[in-house]
Parts: C-alpha cells; structure tokens; sequence
C-alpha cells in the first residue's frame, strides 16, 4: 500500500495515513539518526493534521523514550501524550 503524507516538520516527524491505519514516523537519535514509526487513532492523526501542536507531546514521548514505542501501534489503548485535550 501507498503511503500518503499527511503532515511533516523536517527533521523531526512525519504523519501518513496506509489505507485505513495512520502512521507517526519520529525521527530519534543523536550521532546515529534512526525512525520510530507507530500506528495511532484516527482521531488523534486529524488533530494532528490540523493543529501540528497537537502532535508535539506524543513526539517527544516517542522521542524521549523509542525503544518504548518500536513495533508498538497504540490504537485502542492511548498513552497518556495522545489524549484529547480536556480529557483526564
């Protein structure tokens, strides 16, 4: 399947959506750069899509921690960085 970008800041993330699953690639490292690429809610990548802010907290999550996060997909059971706004 096709990726489609849905959103990027360079050097930092990418957003695409792979027919119906939708994928956050973080960039993380230091001298060696290397990708973390985890399938989140669709809810979460339209915000995303919309407001790259929304974005910023689950990034660095994944960014602080990646061996945490890799060939993790967190649909259905949302980390505390990807809840909606308001949300406890």
């Amino acid at each position: 399947m096709e990726k489609i970008v849905l959103t990027q800041e360079g050097w930092n993330y990418s957003l695409y959506k792979e027919g119906g699953r939708y994928l956050l690639s973080v960039v993380c490292g230091g001298v060696g750069l290397f990708e973390v690429e985890v399938e989140i809610p669709e809810d979460v990548a339209l915000r995303g899509v919309e407001d790259k802010a929304q974005l910023e907290p689950l990034v660095a999550a994944i960014r602080a921690n990646p061996d945490g996060f890799r060939h993790v997909g967190i649909v259905g059971a949302p980390a505390p960085a990807i809840q909606a706004p308001g949300k406890p």
